[in-house]
C-alpha cells in the first residue's frame, strides 16, 4: 500500500490531463493538505495527543482510499468518453 498510494496520486493527475487536458496538480495538492488536516483533526479528538506515527499512517492510509477511489471514477469516465468520441465521429 506503501507504494501504490504514490502511484494512484500520479495516475489521477495523469488522468486529469489525458481526460480534460488540465494540469491542477495544485488541487490534487490541496486535497491532501485537507486530508491530512483531518486525519489530524479525527486522531486528535480521539486520542486526546498527536502520535506522529499513528497520524502519517492514517493520512496514507486516507489518501489511498480516497486517491483509489478517483482512479476508478477517472478511469470509468476516460473509457466512457473514449467510447462515446469514437462512436460519433
Amino acid at each position: 500500500m506503501d507504494m501504490s498510494t504514490l502511484l494512484f496520486v500520479l495516475s489521477v493527475h495523469y488522468l486529469i490531463i489525458t481526460i480534460w487536458d488540465m494540469q491542477i496538480l495544485w488541487v490534487i495538492m490541496l486535497i491532501m493538505l485537507i486530508n491530512a488536516f483531518v486525519v489530524v483533526l479525527v486522531h486528535y479528538k480521539v486520542k486526546e495527543e498527536i502520535i506522529f506515527h499513528k497520524v502519517l499512517k492514517g493520512f496514507w492510509r486516507v489518501n489511498f482510499a480516497f486517491f483509489f477511489v478517483a482512479y476508478l471514477l477517472l478511469f470509468s469516465i476516460g473509457i466512457i468518453t473514449s467510447i462515446t468520441k469514437v462512436l460519433t465521429t
